[in-house]
Order: structure tokens, then C-alpha cells, then sequence
């Protein structure tokens, strides 16, 4: 009868912790569950950014008119927006300290693109500083779809130009 008894106990000793670790595997994906519900579908997104010519991140800072006043850099945009966009770069150079965004002034060179989802692009862009001074080099990122052109993203350098 002893051993009977022993054996009765570690069944439900058995039993309870099964029904412990089922009970909290259930909490676990309810919860996880409850997240992916309350967050909602991924975010639709577009990146760009930028390297130098030889694909490190030393971009310029200062140049010298009549030396390397004319550089280039590698522009990347990349597609996260879950459909086929046409894109293009669109290079700006001010000298404004705070302009507004979209930057107000004429493109100095404009990169088309058209991207699937998840593709990216890479353009090597030359920016020419004509003369002294504080600038800054902006590259905007712009989508085109049937409503027409729409500002997504930009990165810019900040470029001291000497004689």
C-alpha cells in the first residue's frame, strides 16, 4: 500500500506541473499574441544615407577651393514602403543656416530610381562648392505615384568651403 501511495503522489505531482508550464506557455503567447494585435502592421518607411567615394563613413567637412572643392559620395535609397515606387535623389546645396524642409532652392543634379520593395539604390553623387563659406549639402528623397511627388526623407553634410 506504501508504494501505491507514492506513486499516486508523483502523478499528480506530475500532473500539476504540467498543468503549471502549459498555463504559463498559454499566458506567454496570449501575450505575444495581444502585442502583435495592438501593434498593428509593420511601419511603411523609406532610408537614405550616405558614405564617401570609398564607402566609409569619412565623409567631407572641409574642402579647399582649386584643390577638392569637387568630391563625391555614395547616396543609397532603400524601398520599405511594401510596393514597386519610382524615387529620385534630388542633391541641394544652401548656405542658409536653418532652411526649411523641403529645401527651397533648385536641384544641383537629380538621381532617378525606381525601387521594389526592399531594393535599394546606389548612386555616386559629385557635389562641386564654387566659392568660401558655411553650406549645407542636402539630399532629398522623393517618391512619385499617381498623386504626383511627395518629400519621404533626406540626409545632409554640413561643408566648410576655404580658399
Amino acid at each position: 500500500m506504501g508504494e501505491r501511495l507514492g506513486l499516486d503522489e508523483s502523478k499528480g505531482y506530475a500532473a500539476a506541473v504540467t498543468f503549471v508550464l502549459v498555463f504559463a506557455a498559454v499566458l506567454v503567447a496570449g501575450y505575444f499574441f495581444y502585442l502583435l494585435a495592438m501593434s498593428g502592421p509593420p511601419e511603411l518607411y523609406t532610408t537614405i544615407y550616405l558614405l564617401s567615394s570609398e564607402r566609409t563613413l569619412e565623409l567631407p567637412e572641409t574642402v579647399v577651393i582649386g584643390q577638392n572643392n569637387t568630391f563625391s559620395v555614395w547616396v543609397t535609397a532603400v524601398n520599405h514602403m511594401r510596393r514597386t515606387l519610382s524615387f529620385e535623389i534630388r542633391l541641394k546645396i544652401t548656405g542658409e543656416a536653418n532652411p526649411e524642409l523641403p529645401v527651397n532652392v533648385e536641384p544641383r543634379s537629380i538621381y532617378p530610381m525606381t525601387l521594389e520593395d526592399g531594393e535599394r539604390s546606389e548612386d555616386l553623387a559629385t557635389v562641386t562648392i564654387d566659392s568660401p563659406g558655411r553650406y549645407m549639402v542636402f539630399f532629398e528623397l522623393w517618391s512619385h505615384d499617381e498623386a504626383g511627388a511627395t518629400f519621404k526623407n533626406y540626409c545632409v553634410m554640413n561643408i566648410e568651403a576655404i580658399s
